[in-house]
């Protein structure tokens, strides 16, 4: 591996200085033999008059030619090349906008329009309303065509259509882009089977700080879709963008202030599970230009509460005894009542002063989750009762000030941003109840779930307290971004034209996470602290059990009904009040001891990522584009943690911090090249280095000793980032009648990926790390290793009937299908042991032991998913069904088990198929009637061991109803 390393590193270094050489020498040819150009080029932008947003798809013709034009591309840029010499008319067009003529004095060189305002066309946009979806999806499919990088584009018309809660349900209706679900909603996504963390999620460019506590991915349910203009996933992405993005990069966009605009939406729902009419959310936005348009202004917010209840059974199962047919060791029940608030807005100002312009926004979102949960753990002989209330504040905060300027010779952009993120579990208790010999026996195993359930008795008068525990934590993640570009155009000859563009960013995150973790643990065995309880609390408690003074579960009644039925034939016992929960934390929270375990979950990080990049656009005739790039990226990086032997509430060990520090640079080539033979097709390559830094987890010097056990936890400083060649093949065919079908495929081989293992630390390593002098059983660590590939193909249709006639001239269609694969390594430390008739004992022999490798597909890698969407639109009638399928795919490998058993021992989510619909209706001009139902068939989350007959996780959180208003103006 390590010579095979070695090549790759110095075949990629020789690619690198190869492509920049290229591009330089290509770059100052070009540009100095502008002087010989025989015809001119024209350039410009086109931008609509109400909003000044640039138009993506917009076509600039010579009068009287069919195909002497261009189009224009994502940022609303043209070049037109080989124009003849003199007095030109151009027409300047786009859908729902007035054409215009426009005459140019064409000479030899460059002829820099600048921005060209294109007016709304009152009469078409009348049109539009009659067949909203096709604008939507015809707005994706032009932004997707003129982009040079390979990109699925969501409209900010389509987003409003769907029936999305947050941004990443709206992406995960993308290609090659699934969904991690928690409670009930998508939180996170894994694009092209790879996790969350492997893909950067920014905002207008500027990437998002992490909201989880330990890796490096974004919670983007904390997001509204309704605050967004368009959402971008750039699969491969080019030199001017973050290189840390071996899954690709999301771009949510946020546009500027359009004229004129005032658009109110609130809505009610309904969720199915728990009977409740209490769902509510709105959103709005007020914008308007001043100053002959030069002046931008918009305000938009967003409120909503939603009830996200779950019922979730969770299964344990013992495969020990027959392979063939596993015994259920436990059964765990609960409710869930989780309600979920959002609250955000989006400040945008912006000025265009001729030559440039300057834009401010200010974006903010807060998720507030309280989740209130009943358990019920079944096990072989005795029953717990767990009833637990958390409080979690999630807040995310953008601030960029960002700008263009028009320096005659080149363009220049720059950009100036501050993000943070903060997750606040600041309530979090739970109490633990426990009933003994609360199962009755039986001779034989329990294998029917059934069986295993009814096998168990409820007796109140034998619950009693045992434990109770209080969880805060937070994360806390600050980001600062400052960024410049410099582009310069050229031409060469009377077919060459194109830009070179440089520029660099810089980006410095500091993170800290704090936890706490606090218990009274001797309830069950020390009468004193049981006193103690009952001297605290307000009323006289009720004692009893066997030795007649414990606290007993009767005293946490809610009143009416002990038990709680779920809606399948499962009982939840008992129905506990929570306020009495929320008071019991109240009174008692000063008998709490800290838990010095976990201590070494609180860090620090500080890195700095300094960027630097050269890339070039040559576009030869109307036919082929090619796009060379170099990326350098630098990092100097300061992680703190702490390594505790800690035991005993403190009473035994110690606990110190200690600081590393982690420097280095990696070079990112990139080439991407388009082909444009005739106008109703393309075919799209690309080659792009990418890489992914470990989870925080995963680098923090932290560790955990238990010495009394002779284990340890740990980080690995030294672990290396991840490097991944990306190549891409994609063949697009837009027939005007036919919509955008594409096809394609992708793979990717990375290496120095990591994962965790365990292994065994021998006493010359312990002396190193400054611990105890032992061996030591590592069971968590963590390793790089090379060699591991994902490769896949993508189809994609989205398609209306416009050019059919009668009602059948309204349906939309979009559809996609994406097919996975991936092989990595699992590593297993494989221990050889030999007898030492020294110490009279087996001892490990460190020297011969080493690791070895299981081969096996990603975990969380999807094999199969699709997305589909059917719209119809008649006059102010709208309505669409979607569907979302996920295959089931693997979420746990076992490399440890025995070779033999290793299947057995291998987790799964089940595959998922949820239906969504939504309809709407115009009455009049300004106000819309829209229906949304999410999840209409209750489809559940369902994990399963081995075989999908051994369910270990089954959660269904209900279908949910929202009936709203819309007036816009």
């Amino acid at each position: 591996m390590a010579d095979s390393k070695s090549s790759n590193q110095l075949s990629t270094g020789k690619l690198g200085i190869a492509i920049a050489y290229a591009i330089v020498c290509i770059s100052f040819l070009l540009i100095g033999n502008e002087s010989y150009a025989q015809t001119g080029f024209l350039s410009g932008k086109i931008i609509s008059s109400s909003d000044k947003e640039t138009l993506t798809g917009a076509t600039v013709i010579l009068k009287n030619s069919s195909t002497k034009g261009s189009v224009t591309d994502i940022e609303g840029n043209f070049i037109v090349s080989n124009v003849p010499l003199g007095n030109q008319i151009f027409v300047v067009s786009f859908i729902g906008f007035k054409s215009i003529e426009k005459a140019v004095d064409v000479v030899e060189g460059e002829n820099y329009l600048g921005s060209i305002t294109l007016e709304e066309d009152l009469e078409t946009l009348n049109e539009v309303v009659i067949s909203a979806q096709a604008l939507g999806q015809n707005t994706a499919i032009r932004e997707q065509l003129n982009s040079d990088a390979i990109v699925n584009v969501v409209s900010s018309d389509k987003i409003q259509e769907l029936p999305d809660v947050n941004a990443a349900e709206a992406i995960g209706r993308i290609s090659g882009v699934s969904v991690q679900r928690s409670g009930g909603e998508a939180n996170s996504i894994i694009l092209r089977g790879l996790n969350p963390e492997l893909t950067s999620i920014t905002i207008n460019g500027i990437k998002q700080s992490p909201t989880d506590a330990n890796s490096r991915a974004v919670d983007l349910s904390t997001v509204s879709p309704d605050l967004l203009s368009s959402i971008e996933v750039f699969k491969s992405p080019t030199a001017d963008m973050d290189g840390d993005a071996i899954g690709g990069i999301v771009n949510l966009g946020l546009g500027k202030a359009q004229a004129d605009l005032i658009r109110m939406r609130v809505f009610g729902g309904y969720n199915g599970l728990v009977d409740e009419y209490r769902n509510y959310r709105g959103n709005g936005i007020i914008s308007n230009r001043f100053l002959d348009n030069k002046l931008g202004v918009a305000v938009g917010g967003n409120f909503e509460r939603t009830n996200r209840s779950a019922e979730s059974s969770n299964i344990g199962w013992d495969n020990n005894t027959d392979l063939e047919r596993f015994n259920v060791e436990n059964f765990n029940l609960s409710i869930t009542d989780r309600v979920i608030e959002r609250y955000g807005a989006n400040l945008k100002l912006d000025y265009d002063y001729g030559s440039g312009s300057v834009i401010s926004q200010l974006f903010i979102n807060r998720k507030n989750t309280d989740t209130k949960s009943l358990n019920n753990d079944i096990g072989a002989t005795l029953i717990e009762y767990n009833p637990r209330h958390s409080k979690v504040q999630s807040d995310n905060f953008q601030l960029m000030l960002s700008g263009e300027q028009d320096l005659g010779w080149f363009q220049a952009n720059w950009v100036a941003a501050r993000n943070t993120s903060k997750t606040d579990n600041f309530y979090d208790v739970e109490m633990e109840f426990t009933q003994f010999n609360g199962v009755r026996e039986r001779e034989d195993f329990a294998y029917n779930l059934d069986d295993f359930y009814d096998r168990q008795t409820f007796d109140y008068s034998e619950h009693r307290l045992d434990r109770y525990y209080w969880e805060p934590s937070k994360t806390d993640h600050e980001n600062t971004t400052l960024g410049l570009d410099l582009k310069r155009n050229f031409s060469f000859g009377s077919k060459t034209k194109g830009f070179v563009k440089l520029g660099g960013k810089y980006r410095a995150d500091a993170r800290t996470r704090t936890t706490g973790f606090e218990i009274q643990n001797w309830y069950y065995l020390d009468p004193d602290i049981r006193n103690q309880a009952a001297s605290l609390w307000p009323i006289e408690l009720v004692r009893g059990g066997l030795e007649g003074d414990h606290i007993m579960i009767d005293n946490f009644f809610a009143s009416g009904n002990p038990q709680v039925q779920r809606k399948d034939r499962y009982v939840i016992h008992p129905n506990f009040d929570f306020g009495l929960l929320d008071d019991w934390h109240k009174y008692q929270q000063s008998t709490l001891e800290y838990n010095v375990d976990n201590a070494v979950n609180t860090y620090s990080v500080d890195e700095t990522v300094t960027a630097g990049y050269v890339m070039a656009k040559v576009v030869y005739g109307d036919w082929l584009t090619f796009i060379p790039g170099l990326r350098y990226e630098r990092s100097d990086n300061e992680y703190t943690g702490t390594v505790s032997s800690l035991a005993d509430f403190g009473s035994i060990g110690n606990a110190r911090d200690t600081t590393t520090f982690q420097v280095y640079g990696e070079f990112l080539p990139s080439a991407h090249l388009k082909i444009h033979p005739k106008d109703w097709y393309d075919i799209r390559l690309s080659a792009v280095k990418t890489l992914a830094r470990p989870n925080y987890n995963q680098l923090i010097p932290s560790i955990r000793i238990d010495a009394s056990n002779g284990k340890i936890q740990k980080g690995n400083p030294e672990l290396k980032h991840a490097e991944a060649w990306n190549f891409d093949a994609f063949f697009s065919i837009y027939p005007k009648k036919l919509g955008l079908i594409t096809f394609g495929g992708f793979y990717k081989k990375f290496d120095n990926f990591f994962a965790r293992t365990g292994r065994v630390m021998g006493k010359e390593e312990a002396i190193s790390q400054g611990i105890p002098v032992a061996v030591y059983d590592v069971t968590e660590d963590y390793i790089n290793f090379d060699d591991s590939r994902v490769y896949g193909i993508e189809f994609e249709i989205q398609t209306n009937t416009a050019y059919l006639s009668g009602p059948w001239q309204n349906i939309v269609l979009s559809f996609n299908l994406t097919r996975l694969w991936s092989e990595t390594l699992f590593p297993r430390f494989e221990t050889v042991t030999f007898y030492d008739p020294e110490l009279r004992r087996v001892v490990v022999d460190l020297e011969n032991s080493s690791f070895v490798f299981s081969k096996n597909k990603l975990p969380n890698q999807v094999d199969w998913q699709s997305n589909l969407s059917l719209g119809y639109d008649y006059a102010g009638f709208s309505i669409r069904l979607s569907t979302i399928y996920q295959a089931a795919y693997l979420t746990n490998f076992n490399a440890l088990a025995e070779a033999g058993l290793k299947k057995f021992s291998n987790r799964f989510r089940d595959s998922f198929l949820r239906f969504d619909a939504s309809i709407s209706q115009k009455i009049g001009k300004h106000i819309q009637i829209m229906a949304n139902a999410a999840n209409i068939t209750n489809t559940p989350n369902r994990n399963y061991l081995y075989l999908a007959r051994y369910p270990t996780n089954n959660s269904v959180f209900g279908a949910t109803f929202d009936l709203g208003l819309q007036y816009k103006f």
